[in-house]
């Protein structure tokens, strides 16, 4: 709490691999997480803490390399009550070299 703005931070996620036939290797995933700002960042932030849910699906493409498209909702994003909930969509790639 004195190094960082959040004082509580919890996260958690569930994931499935095999939802598709014949694509034992992908995952669907859910997570949420929540952070609460400390005492002394309160005058620095609107908002008491900051939510994000994620959805993605991992697709094995080959061995060594998965691609996934996610979509995240944030909630008081940045801490500020001021701000409008906001949707985030993105696609992230792993490469194992």
């Amino acid at each position: 709490e004195r190094r960082n703005d959040l004082g509580d931070f919890c996260s958690l996620g569930l994931h499935y691999q095999g939802l598709v036939c014949g694509r034992r290797d992908d995952i669907l995933a859910l997570g949420f997480a929540q952070g609460t700002f400390s005492n002394r960042a309160e005058e620095s932030f609107s908002a008491d803490g900051e939510k994000v849910m994620e959805l993605y699906y991992q697709v094995q493409a080959t061995p060594w390399m998965a691609i996934s498209p996610d979509i995240q909702y944030v909630t008081t994003p940045g801490g500020n009550e001021d701000v409008d909930d906001t949707i985030i969509v993105g696609i992230r790639a792993q490469i194992v070299f």
